[in-house]
């Protein structure tokens, strides 16, 4: 199984089967290649699955990076990213903010299968506020 980790940032993943990409060479001891995930340097269907965690957030065309995972993935990718209400999402380095109903109707859009789901966390004793957006994606 061949997994791409887009916009993999210094935690790399180092397993055997795996492939990271980044804008900025910073992953070490691993397989690595230096890309922007809105262009992948990859051939269509390459990966069985792809990951791509905290990074749709940081990039100009949203839009695109999807299309660009879901080119080259044949099997199942997994977005995840801060949910526009949540602590995470305000950085001045986030470029979009994202609700699940963005990925609803763009997936929609192109055709494939997914689920979106809100990841909570608990602020006050009976107040549970959105954190995280996890979006898995099936392609074949």
């Amino acid at each position: 199984m061949l997994t791409l980790n887009v916009g993999c940032g210094i935690h790399s993943l180092i397993s055997e089967g795996y492939v990271n990409c980044d804008i900025k060479k910073v992953a070490n001891g691993s397989t690595f290649v230096l890309c922007d995930g809105q262009h992948l340097p990859f051939r269509e269907r390459a990966f069985d699955r792809v990951i791509c965690w905290h990074v749709i957030e940081h990039v100009k065309n949203p839009k695109l990076l999807l299309r660009e995972i879901i080119r080259v993935c044949f099997g199942s990718a997994n977005v995840r990213c801060p949910h526009r209400f949540g602590w995470k999402a305000k950085g001045p380095w986030h470029l979009s903010h994202f609700k699940a109903s963005w990925f609803n109707k763009e997936l929609t859009a192109l055709g494939v299968l997914f689920t979106v789901k809100c990841n909570y966390y608990q602020k006050f004793f009976l107040l549970a506020l959105p954190d995280e957006l996890e979006v898995d994606i099936y392609i074949g």
